[in-house]
């Protein structure tokens, strides 16, 4: 868990940049399902599944913690069976599709209605997390960009995160089927 720390700090720092690859993402998304394993006394599983191509493709950083937060926050802590998450990372039309889907309690309607308004609060949070993270990705890549979000009640919820897929090599959009180093 010390190890997992270590990772979670540094890449959250990232030398103070605000772009890292995809594969730091994860790897920093990694760390904090190990630290929250121990936390909530493996109350939960998780998988993480990559492409390899998405791999070397530039991010905005931390967009997937806040979201993943409130998969265990909100919908697996207070679940009577055990929790699941799953994250998996792909290229599809030149798009960098990010899934991070939940066994949890779900939302209503309203709930998901009002999510990237940051109307919605529960417990002690502030309902700006997932807004923020939606905003963040809009102005870095584009109004068309940033989050979706589907539910239903005690199924559990899935956060679509969508941007153009590129490695930094030249502003070049990423191909589908090319190799990572």
């Amino acid at each position: 868990m010390i190890q997992s720390l270590s990772k979670f700090f540094r890449i959250s720092l990232s030398k103070g940049k605000n772009i890292i690859t995809l594969r730091e993402e994860l790897d920093h998304i990694r760390h904090y399902l190990v630290i929250q394993s121990f936390r909530f006394k493996n109350k939960f599983r998780y998988e993480i599944k990559a492409q390899p191509e998405v791999l070397n493709c530039l991010t905005v950083k931390l967009i997937l913690q806040p979201i993943v937060e409130n998969a265990l926050y909100h919908g697996i802590e207070m679940m009577p069976d055990e929790g699941f998450i799953h994250i998996a990372a792909e290229l599809r039309n030149g798009l960098v599709v990010i899934t991070v889907s939940d066994n949890g309690l779900g939302m209503s309607g309203d709930m998901l209605k009002n999510i990237l308004k940051g109307a919605v609060k529960s417990g002690g949070g502030s309902g700006v997390g997932v807004r923020n993270v939606h905003e963040r990705i809009r102005l870095y890549y584009g109004r068309e960009y940033g989050l979706s979000f589907e539910s239903e009640l005690e199924e559990g919820t899935t956060v679509t995160v969508t941007f153009p897929a590129h490695d930094g090599e030249d502003g070049e959009t990423v191909k589908e089927g090319a190799k990572s180093l």
